[in-house]
Formats: C-alpha cells, sequence, structure tokens
C-alpha cells in the first residue's frame, strides 16, 4: 500500500521523465475550473485528528470502522487495497525554498496556467504536476470554498481523486490529499468536513 513518502517518490521520478520528453502543456491550455457549491458543514462530535500541519483534519469516528492509520511523514488512511487516502504538507522545502507564494500553486496546477510564477525551475515542476494529476475519467475538476478564507481544488473520479486546500492567511503551505475509491459524497463528509480552517 502507497505510503506519503513512496507517493511523492513516485511523483518526483514521473516528474523527471516528463521533462526529460518535454511532456509539459502549455499555459495557452488554461483551464476553467468547475464552481463548486461552498460545503455545508455538520458537527463532529467523537473524532480522531490527523496532524497535518496548516490544515488538520478531524476524521469522525463513527465512518473509521476498520481503518488503519499509517504516519510517515504525512498520514495514510487505509479502509482496503481499493480505498485509502493520503495527506501530506507542502511547504519551502519542497519547493526549493523559492521565493514563491507557495499558496498560489494549487491554483497554477489546476488551471494550468503558470504565469503567475515567476520562478522557471517551479514552473516547469508545476507543469509536470498538473501532467501527473489530471485524468481522463476525472467526473468534474474544479475548486470549492471550505469557509473561513479556506479553497479546495478537486480533481474527482471514484477511482482516484486529487485535492489541494489552500488558505489565505498560510500562503507559505498547501495540503495535498490523493483518494482512492472513495465517492464524492464520501470525500465531503468525511474528509473535508473536518478540514480545521482556523
Amino acid at each position: 500500500m502507497p505510503t506519503v513518502i513512496t507517493f511523492f517518490l513516485n511523483r518526483t521520478i514521473l516528474f523527471a521523465t516528463m521533462l526529460a520528453f518535454g511532456l509539459i502543456f502549455s499555459s495557452a491550455h488554461a483551464r476553467e475550473l468547475l464552481p463548486l457549491p461552498e460545503l455545508e458543514r455538520s458537527d463532529i462530535d467523537e473524532h480522531i485528528k490527523v496532524n497535518i500541519p496548516g490544515h488538520p483534519i478531524k476524521l469522525p469516528l463513527n465512518r473509521l470502522d476498520g481503518a488503519v492509520f499509517m504516519g510517515s511523514n504525512g498520514e495514510s488512511i487505509i479502509f482496503s487495497k481499493s480505498k485509502h487516502f493520503t495527506v501530506g504538507m507542502l511547504g519551502p522545502q519542497d519547493w526549493q525554498n523559492q521565493d514563491i507564494t507557495i499558496n498560489e500553486i494549487p491554483q497554477a496546477i489546476f488551471t494550468q496556467n503558470y504565469q503567475s510564477i515567476p520562478s522557471h525551475a517551479v514552473r516547469q515542476q508545476v507543469e509536470a504536476i498538473s501532467i501527473n494529476t489530471f485524468r481522463k475519467d476525472h467526473d468534474f475538476i474544479g475548486k470549492m470554498s471550505l469557509g473561513g478564507g479556506t479553497t479546495a481544488f478537486v480533481a474527482y473520479s471514484p477511482e482516484r481523486s486529487s485535492i489541494m486546500i489552500t488558505s489565505e492567511d498560510k500562503p507559505h503551505i498547501y495540503t495535498d490529499i490523493v483518494v482512492y475509491g472513495f465517492s464524492w459524497n464520501e470525500i465531503q463528509n468525511l474528509i473535508l468536513n473536518g478540514v480545521e480552517t482556523e
């Protein structure tokens, strides 16, 4: 079962391969994101907290039957071989400590508009992430407000979904979530509903 570390390692290897062959999107292919309705939050009583810096997530205990938690520079929450998700935070150390506004990177990745990124090296890496993030079978690619100045960028499919979370008051980080085998309702109720925005 992939952990956060192996996920990022595999992603890095893929980036290098893609860059070597010049498989990079142009900012001319900028995408309009589907505006998703703001998340309607419900109260969470008993829970387990995934303490990711920046965006901790409260997971409701009554939805975690059989789940296994594995921690390695983030968290992997495993329900079965085909149903699991990983959560990790990305900060300056993940972007070569460049002088960039890191919470703008998810917007660039999801819209495939890279003109706001001044660093050529970071721009190449962001373009490569776009290649690895989006699948032809995504049901939708959009963004939604979680409240409190926090936004979730979502590329959803029942097999594999990518979610990146940013906050206006946290310019130096964003949270990266990769979800396997969850319905959109499950993602909203189990994961996004518990994202702390203050």
